[in-house]
Formats: structure tokens, sequence, C-alpha cells
């Protein structure tokens, strides 16, 4: 080493550049942001550079791009030593930055309102794993309480510019940095809206893809048989309000139709609910003229016959009503007025009584009812429960109507259950192929969702897992299978956890980043969420929890306040494990079982 190479090291190692770093989201800098800065300036004068990482995300409207042009301003207010940085995320970049200068003084700039204990804790669980990083000093600068983004953010919501104007610097560009932010901030929106205009959306999607394709479907309706044509036709009959389907009724309508849709190739609408297809079809129909189901017969007529709205007759072939036998023939007569779930076969009759809940449950419990087929009794309840709710509706005496109450009541259950036997008994039979859906070597083995399902798969998977769970799998034999597999490979993971099901949490399970598991150190649990997910992913989600247990029991879970890997790095290594190991081992536990 040459001697003013070793002069400019010494030198350098001597007198360290020193850097103080301020990270945050900063939407927008506040008050109290500023006065963190100010203050470090003030207090630490021998630093070179103090770097403002601004973190990437966006709350209600304000971007990075807005916070930076406002720290710009603020800069003007506080040294030349000032730069200001985007950044993905914040913490991750001061713990970068040091790495890659190893030689530099760091001071990890963190600020804490006066008197709030979580910015205290908060600091605590992003510091703890500093030890990697022998360069780095933190410095905790304390500035007044009150302010947040959050109530800056409201104020501009609002348009409480007084507010605002408190709440951010006095600096002369104070209306400039109002015209800044108050454009980008919106109203957050409710989820019963975002619920609201989706849903609109896609019946807006649904009804402009029919009206393309509105001759082909026509066609194609030509050519089914008369089951599908009667459902369309009581689609019509509701469009024009003379008749009102149940959601059963809809349900039921709108599965007959999906074949059709397929074919005249509007697939991604087949994947929708039965009930929703037969919601917006009627709605279609109310809106637009519509062929009456006689012409689906005729082969020269596929124009409009009726006019949906006005009733009005425009080409029609004749012929359309037909009187109802005085005898039963086993069928439905064509333009019969009678219920949709009338069978006249005297051979098939299951003689029904529903004046009170008691004759309900003897008519349920009759050999020649258990006899029938599933889709059989699925009709006679049906029938019974349209029965017993047209009887409550014209009760008039108060014994009489809380009598029929708890008959309505009852067979209300018996529908709900038999409801989702069909819906069990149809994905048993779509996932009776054991190939389907695989995706070998490195795949789950569960049939993927469609690209174009705009519901996803708590929507369709919701009743199926439901029913699996009660029904099908036992879950404390797996977790139980699982956990000893663990401890047989040399996990450390005894005494075993406690484990807690959450299964009807379904507001969660509608959100896309709801929880799916956790681990409680304190009472070593693990608490699995389990509503609209397949079973595997649930066990899944438990091995991952079974790691956290075991750096639990081998003391290297430490305290952790805080859920953001971004936040603090030595729960970003503990997750690190729990994703690999715990996965791994998932996946060996399921090979050791296929394999045997």
């Amino acid at each position: 080493m040459n001697l003013l190479t070793k002069s400019l090291l010494e030198d350098l190692l001597e007198n360290p550049v020193t850097v103080a770093i301020y990270g945050g989201g900063f939407k927008p800098p506040t008050k109290g942001h500023f006065t963190v800065a100010e203050k470090t300036l003030e207090e630490y004068p021998e630093i070179d550079e103090l770097k403002i990482f601004v973190g990437g995300g966006v709350r209600d409207g304000i971007t990075q791009e807005e916070s930076i042009k406002v720290w710009d301003i603020y800069k003007n207010y506080l040294s030349p030593k000032v730069t200001v940085e985007p950044s993905v995320a914040p913490v991750k970049s001061v713990l970068g930055y040091a790495k890659e200068n190893p030689t530099h003084k760091v001071y990890w700039v963190l600020g804490a309102r006066e008197g709030d204990e979580d910015d205290l804790k908060d600091i605590e669980s992003r510091t703890r794993s500093l030890e990697k990083y022998p360069n780095i000093e933190v410095k905790v600068i304390t500035s007044l309480g009150g302010v947040s983004g959050t109530k800056t953010r409201q104020a501009i919501k609002s348009n409480n510019k007084e507010q605002f104007f408190h709440l951010i610097p006095d600096v002369t560009e104070k209306e400039e940095i109002w015209n800044i932010l108050k454009p980008a901030v919106k109203e957050s929106k409710s989820r019963a809206q975002i619920l609201k205009e989706r849903k609109t959306k896609i019946e807006e999607g649904f009804i402009d893809n029919m009206k393309t394709k509105f001759q082909n479907f026509l066609k194609a309706l030509k050519q089914e048989g008369k089951e599908t044509k009667e459902a369309v036709k009581l689609l019509i009959k509701a469009a024009k309000g003379e008749i009102e389907l149940t959601n059963d009724d809809k349900e039921q309508i709108g599965n007959q139709l999906k074949d059709i849709l397929k074919t005249i190739g509007l697939v991604g609408i087949a994947t929708l609910p039965g009930g929703f297809i037969a919601a917006v079809l009627i709605k279609l129909f109310k809106a637009e003229r519509f062929v009456t189901p006689s012409s689906f017969a005729n082969e020269g007529t596929c124009g409009y016959d009726t006019d949906v709205k006005t009733g009005k007759k425009l080409n029609t072939p004749g012929g359309l009503e037909e009187a109802d036998p005085k005898k039963g023939t086993g069928k439905k007569p064509e333009g019969s007025g009678r219920r949709l779930y009338t069978d006249e076969d005297p051979k098939d009759t299951v003689r029904i009584k529903f004046k009170t809940k008691e004759d309900i449950v003897d008519t349920l419990n009759k050999k020649q009812f258990k006899a029938k087929s599933h889709a059989r009794q699925s009709q006679v309840i049906n029938l019974i429960h349209q029965r017993v709710r047209a009887a409550y509706g014209k009760a008039k005496d108060p014994e009489v109507k809380a009598r029929l109450k708890r008959a309505l009541d009852y067979i209300e259950s018996r529908k709900e259950s038999s409801k989702k036997k069909t819906e069990r008994l149809r994905k048993m039979k779509e996932a009776s192929d054991p190939q389907a859906g695989t995706a070998l070597p490195y795949g789950s083995g569960f049939a993927p969702i469609k690209e174009n399902d705009p519901f996803g798969l708590n929507e369709l998977a919701k009743d199926f897992v439901e029913e699996v769970f009660t029904e099908t799998w036992n879950p404390k034999d797996s977790f139980l299978s699982l956990a000893v597999f663990m401890k047989d490979n040399g996990m450390n993971v005894t005494p075993l956890p406690r484990i807690k099901v959450i299964s009807d949490d379904e507001e969660n399970a509608s959100h896309l980043l709801g929880k799916t598991a956790h681990y409680n150190p304190a009472d070593k649990s693990i608490t699995l969420y389990t509503f609209g997910r397949h079973p595997k992913d649930v066990l899944r989600s438990f091995a991952h929890e079974m790691v956290h247990h075991e750096q639990n029991l081998n003391g290297t879970l430490g305290s952790v306040s805080t859920t953001n890997t971004n936040e603090d790095g030595h729960l970003e290594e503990l997750e690190k494990e729990a994703y690999q190991k715990g996965n791994i081992m998932f996946r060996n536990w399921e090979d050791s079982i296929k394999n045997v």
C-alpha cells in the first residue's frame, strides 16, 4: 500500500462521512415531520447530509410524487444538506444504505410525538436487529403531538383549509402546498360502495354481451329442450311482472342456462352463480323486446313476438296457451300457471301437511319422502315452502300467524340445507376426475380459478369448503398427523400449541389481504381463519405457524410488535424461515401420504 493511499484511508477512518437518514411515508409531510428534520440539523451539526426517504404507496390519493413536491418546498427552509429521494420501503433503504456504505457513520433519525407510547413501541420494533449494522446510530427526535398525516388528509377531504394550514409548517407557500394536495386527495369509498359498483359493472357487461349475441341466443335456444325453454319463459313472466321468482327459483333457472351461454361464446358469464345470471337476464328482458317461448319451437321464427313492456303481440304464430288438464299427466302443461315445482304424476306423489311445524317434520320423515332422489326431495321441500309462505302471508289471526311462522322458519332451514347438498353434489361430480386441476410437479393439485371469474375463490368455493369441513375433512387428525411428522423430522414442536379455528368470518374472507392465520407466543396458540378456503391451504397455514411455534420454544422468536416486514429486519428473517421451512415440511408430509 503506497503512503498516499494509506494516508487517505487513515483520514477517512478518523473523520468518516456522517449521513443522517429520515424515512417515512409522509402522506403528506406535516408540521411534525418538518420539525423532526429541523431539530436533526440543529442537534447534530456534524452531519454532512440529511437524506429524506419518501416511501411509496398511496394514502387517500396522495402519492409519493406529491409528497416529494411538498418536501422540495420544505427544503428551502431547512439546509442545503437536505436531499429528498423516493424509496419503495424507507426502513429497508436505511439498512441498505448502511450496508453499502460501511465507512459512513449513519444516523437513523426516528420521530416520536411527545407522550405517544405507540411511537416509542414502533421505534423499539424497528431497531431490534441493528447488531448487523455497526455503523448505524439511532437518533430519536421528539416533536409536539396532535399532528398526523391522517388528520391532515381529513382536513383536505373536508375542505378545511384553515385547519390544514395549522397542520403544516409556517411557510409562505402554504397555498401552493394546498393546491398540490387538494386535487390528489380522494374520498375513501366504503366496502358497500365498492361492491355495489363492482356488481353494477358486471351486470352492465353481462347485458352488453347479451345484446351483441342476441340473435345467436335465439337460434341456440330453438335447439334446446323443453325444460330450458320453460326456464326462459319463467324469466320473461318475471320481467313482465306476472310472477315473482324466489332466489332458489332464479338459482335453478340460471344454472339451466349456463350451457347455452357457453354455446354462444359467453363462457365467462357462464361461470357466474345461477341466481346472478337469472337476475340480470330479467333486467335485460325488461329493457328489451324479447321472444315469447312459443317461438322457440317454431323453426321459421326467431324475431320478436311480444313486447315485454306492453305485452302487445307482434308476430305470434298462434296457439300460446294450453288449458290445464282435469287429470294429472305427469308433466306441467304448456302455458300453465301452476307453480314451478308441481308434479302431477300420482306414482311420484308425496302427501304433504304444512299447517304446523310438526306437520312438516312428519312429512319429511315419511318413508315415501326419504325414498325419493335428492332432486325430487328438493322439489317437495320447495313446494312446502311456497305453500307455507303463501298461507303465512294471508293469515290474519295472530295465533295462526305465529303457528305458521314457526312452520315457515323450519322449512326455510330445511330448504337451505337442501341447497347446500345440491351444490356439494354438483361440485363432487365436477371433481370426480382425480387429475382435474393437477399442476405437477410443483402445483397444489387444486383446480385453478379461471381468469375471467370476477367473483374469485371465496365466492365460488364458499359452500363447498363449508361442506368439506363439516362432512369430509377431519381437521383434528390432519393437524396432529402433520405435527407428528414435523417432530419426527427434527422440529422442536412439543408441547403442541392450542389450535383455534374461526370458521364464520365472512367479512375477513371477502378481503383480498384478509387474515389467514397467526401465532400467539403468550399462550402458545395458533389461530386459523378457514371461511372460504380449501382445507389444503389451511394446512399450509398451519405448517407456517408451527415454525413460529418452534421459534418461540427455541427462544428465537423474541418480541415482535409489528406485522410489517418492511419495518423490522428481525421479523423478516422469522417469516423467511416460516415460509421456507413450513412449506417444505408440508410438501414432504403430503408426499409421504400420497406415495405410501
